[in-house]
């Protein structure tokens, strides 16, 4: 089982109240999902997005990401895991303005320690995945919002990650430009990724082959 969560609860300390994002999670998933991760705003879709990513890990209940605990692991440990088996795609985005979309997708790669050389030669082929090698020089302001999200999602597959972890990634684009990104993972999901999106967006959860619904924190149905 590539994850697996047991029990999971995540709660926050808020000065002297506590407040209870995700309670009783029990979530299974296996390696060439595609899972599209639904419900109403406050209900913990995000929080479980994070620890999904190892971003976060619960406050009870367990977490094993490829039948290990995460909790067990080191920082070290964890933030390999982050860099080198799972790729992130945000809703804005995240690129960073004074460097070029090359630069920008290779990322990953300069905090993997990576050379120059490998760090260019791999980020211009994942953007040719995406149709986006044309814009490689182009600084992010000069990218609509379709191309700047198809440039993230270079930046998410340029370390050819296990798994990929989406956080509303068509809310700020047109409808048009929002099926391209959809028909974009489905393509990822196809190439053997798990691929993990969370959204309001029905058209998403139409086209994921298994949907989890969360209500007040709790998996509501799945």
């Amino acid at each position: 089982m590539l994850i697996s969560i047991s029990n999971g609860w995540k709660i926050y300390n808020k000065g002297p109240q506590e407040v209870t994002a995700l309670r009783e999670i029990d979530l299974k998933i296996k390696k060439g999902e595609y899972i599209a991760i639904t419900g109403p705003s406050g209900s913990g879709k995000s929080t479980l997005l994070h620890i999904l990513g190892c971003l976060d890990i619960p406050k009870k209940g367990e977490y094993r990401f490829d039948e290990k605990r995460v909790d067990g692991l080191s920082e070290r440990e964890i933030a390999g895991i982050r860099n080198k088996r799972i790729g992130f795609v945000f809703q804005f985005f995240n690129l960073l303005p004074r460097i070029n979309i090359l630069q920008n997708v290779g990322v990953p790669l300069f905090y993997a320690g990576e050379k120059k050389d490998k760090r260019e030669k791999w980020a211009y082929e994942a953007l040719k995945k995406v149709d986006m090698e044309h814009r490689a020089l182009h600084s992010p302001n000069e990218l609509s919002g379709g191309e700047k999200q198809r440039a993230a999602i270079a930046r998410a597959i340029v370390n050819d990650p296990d798994i990929i972890l989406a956080d509303e990634p068509t809310g700020n684009l047109d409808t048009k430009t929002g099926l391209n990104i959809l028909n974009l993972f489905g393509y990822l999901n196809e190439e053997g990724r798990t691929v993990i999106i969370v959204s309001h967006d029905l058209r998403i959860a139409k086209r994921a082959k298994r949907v989890i619904s969360l209500q007040d924190g709790m998996i509501e149905k799945q």
